[in-house]
């Protein structure tokens, strides 16, 4: 654990920016699998009040600058990690199904692409826009590209698994992109 959080820490949530920035309520030192992390309840403004395990979520300082993606339309690199499992990777790739093509989901997307709090400061409107079609058929490529695979290896049990976990907005949307 290379930081120790305080009440009243300001912190973010590494893969969920679009909570925005929290306030740390209760911070407790607690072993997980043999490591030392801590166990947070933290109020997040677009998230309301929620405990976090620092061994699994990747809370960081909201003092840490963030670096501007180089390309806002790419997908996270853990999804084509050849480290992870299929399983992992799917399941990365369809919590990226939470971002709809509605206006509230392109900007939950720019939150998390660029880590600010609110992207239209660092960006134009349109860049948004457009990176976000683009992301949106990167996603939606992959996810076929994937199920392909996965159906050729006869691990189809793996999507219907990942898919159980998900809500409903998600089991639509994939299915939407599986009927092109």
């Amino acid at each position: 654990m290379d930081e120790l959080f305080r009440v009243d820490d300001r912190v973010r949530h590494a893969k969920r920016p679009e909570w925005g920035i929290g306030r740390v309520r209760a911070a407790a030192v607690i072993e997980h699998e043999g490591r030392r992390a801590q166990r947070l309840t933290v109020d997040f403004p677009d998230r309301g009040r929620t405990t976090l395990n620092t061994a699994l979520a990747p809370i960081v300082s909201a003092d840490v600058p963030i670096e501007k993606p180089t390309d806002l339309s790419a997908l996270p690199p853990e999804v084509d990690d050849p480290l992870s499992g299929p399983s992992a990777r799917l399941s990365l790739l369809l919590d990226l199904f939470r971002f709809t093509a509605t206006q509230r989901g392109m900007i939950d997307w720019a939150m998390m692409q660029t880590g600010l709090p609110d992207p239209l400061i660092g960006y134009e409107r349109h860049e948004l826009e457009s990176a976000f079609r683009a992301f949106l058929q990167r996603r939606d490529h992959k996810l076929i590209e994937m199920i392909g695979e996965l159906r050729k290896a006869d691990r189809m049990n793996l999507v219907r698994a990942a898919l159980d976990e998900r809500g409903e907005t998600v089991r639509r949307t994939v299915a939407e992109v599986m009927k092109r």
